[in-house]
């Protein structure tokens, strides 16, 4: 599986240039020209690393450092700088960056920097490969970003919609091993994108597990064929019982 890369950068000309050259050398590129997008992209999904440029208007690359992570610690990813100066590395002493590039850059050296970053991010990680990709269908930002967290602690690399519609966008490309879909969607219900979701060849045979609070009455609603129902508390015990119901009937 490619490594993805989340670019930040408002130089449109040099955003495209790098993410054909990393597109080159197969990683999968995910591009943001302020840091104000690349926080509701890490709100949508998790990246093996983020590639930053300092100096942009609006927040910039230090107020993206600030925030990125504040209220999503679990699903830290190193950050690799891009800056034209090359006087920084005091300055980010206090900083959680994995790195620094200077503009323009040789890319062999961006490959090779990039390379070792994420192989140093991987075996502080003791190892601990993806179990698969998993797709969070959730309109509520806080609650599906408890449960990303929690599915990176279990090995998922994940991705968020916040709607069925919305959903059959992104399952066609990330073909998605895991499904959680909260029941109470504003377009559609969790049952209705289930079936929905059923007649799409990349969703066909993945897990599904309709979730909800534990006042709703999950009994109510129909049995569908690999599908499982699951009143949670909280995005941990939510993540527990889809994967505790999976491995069951993979045995």
């Amino acid at each position: 599986m490619a490594d993805h890369i989340l670019l930040v950068d408002d130089d449109l000309h040099l955003q495209k240039s790098l993410s054909d050259f990393l597109r080159s050398k197969d990683f999968h590129v995910v591009q943001a020209s302020n840091a104000e997008r690349a926080l509701e992209l890490l709100e949508l999904q998790t990246f093996d690393l983020i590639l930053l440029d300092i100096s942009m208007p609006g927040m910039g690359g230090l107020g993206f450092l600030r925030e990125a992570f504040r209220n999503a610690p679990k699903q830290k990813c190193p950050v690799l700088v891009l800056t034209a100066r090359s006087d920084l590395g005091a300055f980010f002493e206090n900083m959680d960056v994995a790195g620094f590039l200077a503009k323009p850059c040789d890319g062999k050296i961006m490959v090779e920097t990039i390379n070792r970053i994420l192989a140093a991010s991987k075996s502080e990680a003791e190892g601990k490969r993806a179990s698969g990709t998993a797709l969070v269908i959730d309109s509520d930002s806080r609650r599906a970003e408890e449960i990303i967290g929690s599915l990176s602690e279990n090995g998922y690399r994940s991705v968020r919609a916040i709607s069925g519609p919305s959903a059959i966008e992104i399952i066609a490309q990330e073909k998605p091993d895991l499904i959680l879909i909260f029941h109470r969607l504003v377009d559609m219900d969790g049952v209705q994108v289930t079936r929905l979701l059923r007649l799409l060849p990349s969703s066909a045979h993945a897990r599904i597990a309709v979730f909800d609070d534990q006042d709703t009455d999950m009994s109510s609603l129909p049995t569908l064929p690999g599908v499982d129902y699951i009143a949670m508390t909280d995005g941990a015990d939510l993540v527990h019982k889809a994967l505790a119901s999976g491995q069951r009937k993979s045995t």
